[in-house]
């Protein structure tokens, strides 16, 4: 018995020991994973910090200044995003090394654990980011530039890029534009394709935006109710009837005293010694009216009087904006007599909302001191009219010459070089083939200032092939933002790079 006994208590030894190797083996696996995780979120850490490092830098250094960093990233994805200001990176964990909701702070840098990922960011509010794009594992270059001073948002404002750079074994090849660009919007108004392909050489490729709008078309908000010509024309109008010294309704229209059409709207006080007459005034809704159109007002007035001047004399056009503030948007107080005079008097910047305005005619009016004297005041041909302004933007498409490389495609390079004559906001775009849609990942972006040389780029490492058509051909485009100045892009250079390991 004793020989089993100690048989047994071998066995158990060999079982416990296979048992808490295996126990090893499987919790090692875990552990292993968790420190790759945490080895590529302290490399994400470094890579953010030297990234703000530089944009601090130039940030105080001045516009113009500029910061070209060189790193290589062992995984996650990374994003410069301009529209929310921030420097943002995130990645894949399964070890969940930061806990589902849980948020931290190191430095500059917040970072969050969401369900299986973690992001990192920093994000800026003195700071205008500009460019911006995506980039994950593999050999990078950010471009980082100080372009100035935002003066209405009191921010500076920091351009960062991307630049294409290439593994050690991998080779480039250049390439030219094809033929002539495609214009979608604008004219051609300068240079030839050929200029293109030389950089700063002087010659340009000149092209203007084209304009879009009703072009003076316009539409009077009053529906032609201000002309007074009949009785018609004062349905819709109200008198707000506050003082019994005049009237502006009562003895309107004058078909006897009239600018244009056969009738008036004629305002007059009681004949009688300093009769004081004011704050009436008629008044209506206009229609519709889209904030961000040109308004313009018209009309015809006139004064005169009986027996003695007035001691007042005063004619108003007023507007109550849809938020109820009231605006004086035209008067006149001038001793000017018996005579029609005209307005012509933009007004756009009171009609900043969209929706219905009330408008408002006003005669403050102060007979003499007599008692047969009388002050009258006459509106004639009052318009409100609205028209849509002329707008300009520009588009054009650009093919590269069929590209040929030996080897595997590592990425696309697109870049053109250009200056505008007006200030404006250009965006650079490349056509997905595969996916057959335009793409602006990876591309630049930003505010133009006039007859300042810019640089945008599209850069694609991720999926390139997807940019290489059927026939070899590698379309970018080109867009301003539209906008009411007319201006002129002036393109000097633009060339393909393509990025291949043989």
């Amino acid at each position: 018995m004793k020989g089993i006994d100690t048989l047994m208590a071998a066995v158990f030894i060999i079982l416990i020991s296979v048992a808490g190797i295996a126990i090893v083996l499987e919790t090692s696996q875990p552990s292993v994973g968790r420190l790759e995780e945490i080895s590529l979120m302290k490399e994400s850490k470094n890579i953010l910090t030297k990234i703000d490092d530089a944009v601090k830098d130039v940030a105080q250094q001045g516009e113009g200044s500029t910061r070209v960093l060189t790193f290589s990233v062992g995984g996650g994805e990374y994003f410069i995003d301009a529209e929310k200001e921030a420097l943002i990176f995130f990645m894949t964990s399964r070890s969940q090394i930061i806990g589902v909701g849980i948020s931290t702070t190191e430095g500059n840098i917040n970072m969050f654990g969401e369900p299986n990922r973690v992001l990192l960011n920093i994000s800026y509010s003195k700071i205008n980011v500009t460019e911006g794009g995506r980039f994950g594992k593999g050999y990078r270059n950010l471009f980082i530039r100080n372009n100035g001073y935002d003066f209405a948002n009191q921010k500076q404002i920091i351009s960062i890029s991307l630049v294409p750079v290439l593994p050690p074994t991998a080779l480039a090849v250049q390439f030219n534009q094809d033929d002539s660009p495609y214009i979608v919007s604008g004219t051609n108004v300068g240079g030839i394709p050929l200029d293109l392909n030389n950089l700063g050489e002087g010659s340009t490729y000149d092209v203007e935006e084209e304009g879009f709008g009703v072009g003076g078309e316009k539409t009077d908000t009053l529906d032609e109710y201000g002309t007074f010509n009949t009785s018609t024309q004062l349905n819709g109008w109200n008198e707000n009837e506050v003082d019994i010294d005049g009237d502006l309704m009562d003895n309107s229209p004058d078909t006897s005293v009239y600018r244009i059409g056969g009738g008036s709207l004629i305002g007059l006080t009681f004949v009688g010694r300093n009769k004081d007459w004011s704050g009436e005034y008629v008044y209506r809704n206009t229609t519709l009216i889209n904030s961000g159109l040109t308004v313009q007002l018209n009309l015809s007035w006139r004064k005169s009087y009986s027996s003695i001047t007035p001691t007042r004399y005063d004619m108003y056009v007023r507007i109550m904006h849809p938020n109820g503030t009231v605006f004086t948007v035209w008067s006149d107080s001038s001793a000017t007599w018996n005579t029609w005079k005209d307005v012509f008097q933009d007004v756009s910047s009171y009609f900043d909302a969209s929706g219905e305005y009330e408008i408002r005619l006003e005669c403050d009016l102060r007979n003499g001191n007599d008692k047969n004297a009388q002050t009258m005041c006459w509106f004639d041909e009052v318009f409100l009219e609205v028209s849509t302004p002329f707008t300009y933007r520009i588009e054009i498409l650009h093919n590269s010459t069929p590209i040929s490389y030996s080897g595997t495609l590592y990425s696309i390079n697109a870049t053109l070089n250009f200056t505008t004559n007006v200030f404006d906001t250009y965006s650079l775009q490349i056509y997905d083939w595969q996916n057959s849609q335009w793409k602006s990942t990876g591309c630049g972006s930003g505010d133009v200032q006039p007859d300042i040389p810019t640089q945008l780029w599209c850069n694609e490492n991720i999926d390139p092939l997807n940019y290489n058509s059927s026939d070899n051909i590698v379309r970018i485009r080109i867009k301003s933002t539209t906008d009411s100045d007319q201006g002129i892009l002036k393109e000097d250079y633009v060339q393909y790079y393509v990025n291949y390991i043989p």
